[in-house]
């Protein structure tokens, strides 16, 4: 089975409704797709314009991209890329699932960390890998930040975060 879609849900108030939130905007995705018995191909690729006070419109905008390759060969899943990039959010992220063992990259951005918390002024990037198995899985980040507030000034925070033993009994580390 091979197929192409185009969506055009239009407005997303009422999904925001459905979501909880009032997010007002617009959106439009292509999502092309292939599938075997065994294995199958997915991607994704689409558009927000986002507006409102929200924290969700605030970080991704009016010009929001966003785009998923995933393929599933047998008992391997792969998440070739996703990515999503907004006014002041970028993320992505990409890896593997094989017999019950993840190994993967993400990153995210903040070029303003404002929208999430309002009295903070600053922006935040992390990039770390998640790896194990799905009852014993890790994840490391390094960030660096810089962080103030309207009557400070920003300045640079660093930071190292090590967590193991997810998800049933996380234990971790921040230096």
């Amino acid at each position: 089975i091979n197929g192409a879609v185009e969506i055009k849900p239009g407005a997303l108030g009422p999904f925001g409704a459905i979501a909880g939130t009032a997010v007002q905007g617009s959106a439009q995705m292509t999502a092309d797709f292939a599938a075997t018995d065994a294995d199958m191909k997915i991607g994704l690729d689409g558009t927000a314009r986002l507006s409102g006070d929200q924290p969700v419109a605030k970080l991704l905008g009016d010009n929001a991209h966003f785009a998923l390759k995933a393929q599933r060969q047998g008992e391997t899943m792969t998440l070739e890329s996703l990515s999503i990039a907004g006014k002041a959010l970028r993320a992505s992220a990409s890896g593997t699932l094989k017999n019950e063992t993840l190994d993967g990259n993400w990153s995210l951005a903040l070029a303003d960390i404002a929208p999430l918390a309002p009295q903070l002024a600053g922006s935040v990037e992390a990039r770390g890998r998640v790896g194990g198995t799905l009852d014993q899985a890790s994840l490391n980040a390094d960030i660096t930040a810089r962080i103030g507030t309207r009557a400070i000034k920003p300045m640079p925070v660093t930071a190292t975060l090590r967590l193991d033993h997810l998800p049933s009994a996380p234990a971790g580390q921040i230096t």
